[in-house]
């Protein structure tokens, strides 16, 4: 495993993903630690999306998917 991913809950108001990405953060921290088998660094931590992902990286994100941020708009 070399990560894990988090699309957080479909909302309005992007603040209300971070428990969910602060949970995920835990998680991954926990996954990452030398005594579990594979562990010895925290995996990718792969959460937000074009409308949530200053909360994610705030939360700790190493991965985030901006497809609307850079590409709505654009002719095809």
């Amino acid at each position: 495993m070399s990560g894990v991913d988090d699309h957080g809950p479909l909302t309005d108001d992007p603040r209300n993903s971070r428990d969910t990405f602060d949970r995920l953060r835990h998680l991954s921290l926990e996954l990452g630690r030398p005594d579990r088998a594979g562990g010895s660094l925290p995996p990718e931590l792969s959460m937000g999306m074009s409308n949530d992902f200053e909360i994610a990286i705030e939360a700790g994100a190493t991965i985030i998917r901006l497809g609307r941020t850079l590409f709505e708009g654009l002719d095809a």
